[in-house]
C-alpha cells in the first residue's frame, strides 16, 4: 500500500557542524558528515532507507517496503507496514508518534488482463489535466497527473521492475495505481507514523484513491469491425472530455450530461469499459487482502 514516506523529527545537537564533528550518533545509527554545496548535514543508509540530520531535525525517506522486502516491488501488509515503522523507530530509539508525515505515496499493484501500455494509453484527463507520459524503451510505461498538491500516477510496474532490477520479477501485466500525497493535502487524521498504525485510517485513503480514479477520463475499448465511421466518430468524440467542452458553446450544460449518460449506459451494454471494471475490482480486492488481520 505505502510506497514512499518521508518522515521528519525535530532533534538539536549542540556540535552540530563543529570540524571534530566527523559522526552523529541517533539511536543505534552513526551518521557520517557531508558537505554539499557549504551545507553540513550528517547522513546514513539502513536497509536502502535514508536518513539524514540537518540544524533542524532528522530526515527519513524512500520506500518503507525496502524494510521488509529490500525493494518496493510487493505491497506491504498492514502488519507488514506497522513492523517496519517499529523497526525504524527502534533504530533510533524514537517513538511513532514522533515522526511526522511531510509526504507519502499510498498506491496498489494488481495483475490485469492485456498490456499495460494499452491501459494507459487510454488514460486522458484527471481534473482538466492532461497526463505526463514517460516512455522507456521506446514503452509508454506510466502517465503522471500533477496537481498542486498531490499527484495520481499510473505505471507498467512488471516493465519499471524488469528495466531497473534486470529481472522478471513480476510475471505477465501488472498495473501499479499510485497517489502522492503532499504536506498540505495529507488527511488530518494522518499527521505520524503512529496514525499510519491505526488500520481504521487506511480505509479513507482507499477512498480517496478510488476517487481519483473514477476522475479519470477513460477512452473505451471499441472494436471497430462492429461499427461504422460515422458511428465510431460519435464514440471517440463524445468520450473525449475536450470535445464535451466545445459543446457547451452550442447546447447547454445538462444536455451535454445527458449525452455523456446515454453514450456510456450504450458502450456499458457491449461491455466496452470491462477492462476498467476489471481494474476496479482489482484494486478493491487487492486492498481487502493487505488489511486482514489474523
Amino acid at each position: 500500500m505505502y510506497d514512499k514516506i518521508d518522515f521528519f523529527i525535530p532533534l538539536e545537537f549542540e556540535n552540530f557542524g563543529k570540524d571534530t564533528d566527523k559522526q552523529i550518533v541517533i539511536g543505534n545509527l552513526e551518521l557520517e558528515r557531508q558537505e554539499i554545496h557549504k551545507k553540513i548535514h550528517y547522513e546514513v543508509f539502513y536497509k536502502k532507507i535514508r536518513f539524514r540530520l540537518y540544524e533542524n531535525g532528522l530526515y527519513i525517506s524512500n520506500s518503507i517496503s525496502s524494510i521488509i522486502y529490500g525493494n518496493n516491488t510487493f505491497d506491504l501488509t498492514h502488519l507488514q507496514l506497522c513492523r517496519a515503522i517499529d523497526e525504524i523507530c527502534s533504530i533510533i530509539n524514537q517513538k511513532p508518534s514522533d515522526l511526522q508525515i511531510k509526504s507519502f505515496e499510498f498506491g496498489l499493484t494488481i495483475p490485469v488482463s492485456i498490456k499495460v501500455k494499452r491501459i494507459l494509453k487510454r488514460l486522458l484527463i484527471h481534473k482538466n489535466k492532461e497526463p505526463k507520459c514517460e516512455y522507456r524503451r521506446a514503452n509508454l510505461t506510466s502517465v503522471k497527473f500533477f496537481h498542486t498538491d498531490y499527484t495520481l500516477k499510473f505505471y507498467d510496474k512488471a516493465f519499471v521492475e524488469k528495466i531497473e532490477r534486470r529481472a522478471d520479477v513480476l510475471k505477465g501485466n501488472w498495473l501499479r495505481s499510485e497517489l502522492q500525497l503532499k504536506k498540505k493535502n495529507i488527511p488530518k487524521h494522518i499527521q505520524t507514523a503512529e496514525d499510519l498504525k491505526n488500520i481504521e485510517n487506511i480505509k479513507p485513503l482507499f477512498d480517496i484513491l478510488m476517487k481519483q480514479w473514477g476522475a479519470v477520463y477513460k477512452m473505451p475499448f471499441i472494436n471497430h469491425n462492429e461499427h461504422t465511421k460515422e458511428n465510431l466518430f460519435r464514440i471517440y468524440a463524445i468520450s473525449n472530455p475536450l470535445y464535451q467542452e466545445d459543446r457547451l458553446d452550442y447546447v447547454t450544460k445538462d444536455a451535454v450530461r445527458k449525452e455523456q449518460q446515454r453514450h456510456k449506459k450504450d458502450l456499458e451494454e457491449v461491455g466496452y469499459f470491462t477492462v476498467f471494471d476489471e481494474i476496479e475490482k482489482g484494486l478493491n480486492e487487492k486492498f481487502n487482502s493487505l488489511i486482514i488481520v489474523p
